[in-house]
């Protein structure tokens, strides 16, 4: 979560100032700021940054795998409860949690417990489930032109010059190569 935050603490630093119809779509704030945990899937990144072994590193970095794809599934659950909750305003709220919970996660879960998020910014948990999938897009055509190595001093010189800075001025799908 800490990556996700800097991420959108770089973005704000760095983005066109004076007027919102420069700043970023939503999503591509998000894919932007998903761009940094990336990072943490990387063992070379990892032993070298926080002086793992390599066999740590590549546990951490499957650790790091592992924990997105529940994630992915957790945001699709609760992605999909606010709109059922939007579609079915007369289906009490925990009655539509379990049935949510369980055809996505297969549980029953009568906690009852959704996020509050989900009612105060209703519809956004869609951006972060698509921001977790093509930041991984991203980032591999990252790795793949050789750039985001995290020793490397120009590497947030780079990012910030390709993605942040812009602003709405480029076109986020042309910015991230989408």
């Amino acid at each position: 979560y800490l990556l996700h935050e800097f991420g959108h603490a770089v973005y704000y630093c760095f983005c066109p100032v004076g007027s919102e119809l420069l700043l970023d779509h939503h999503l591509s704030r998000e894919i932007m700021a998903d761009l940094w945990p990336q990072f943490l899937k990387e063992p070379h990144v990892l032993a070298e940054s926080m002086g793992l072994a390599p066999g740590q590193a590549r546990a951490v970095a499957d650790a790091q795998r592992a924990h997105e794809a529940l994630g992915a599934l957790l945001l699709m659950r609760d992605a999909m409860f606010t709109l059922e909750a939007l579609q079915h305003s007369e289906v009490p709220f925990g009655e539509l949690w379990r049935s949510v919970s369980h055809d996505w996660l297969g549980i029953d879960d009568t906690s009852g417990a959704f996020p509050l998020s989900d009612f105060l910014h209703p519809l956004d948990m869609k951006s972060y489930v698509f921001a977790q999938v093509l930041s991984e897009q991203v980032f591999a055509a990252l790795v793949s032109d050789g750039v985001p190595e995290l020793e490397h001093p120009g590497v947030l010189e780079q990012m910030v010059e390709r993605f942040y800075r812009p602003g709405r001025i480029v076109d986020w799908r042309q910015k991230l190569g989408l």
